[in-house]
């Protein structure tokens, strides 16, 4: 991750405000999207995705998957 990525905590924080703003929107696939650039939106969704990625691997090595 680099150095001024933002942190998933604060990912966390700015989330629900981006989806309200029509920024970032879920995607079928489980992972955030960019709707609409802007407010950091781009940072929000990678720091996020990254956990999703994380957490969905973990699960998957749990089941043998």
């Amino acid at each position: 991750m680099p150095a001024l990525a933002m942190s998933l905590d604060e990912a966390k924080k700015q989330l629900d405000s981006a989806k309200q703003q029509g920024l970032v929107g879920e995607t079928p696939s489980g992972y955030l999207a960019v709707v609409k650039a802007g407010d950091k939106a781009g940072e929000i969704v990678e720091a996020i995705n990254e956990a999703r990625r994380q957490e969905y691997s973990r699960i998957a090595s749990k089941h043998g998957i």
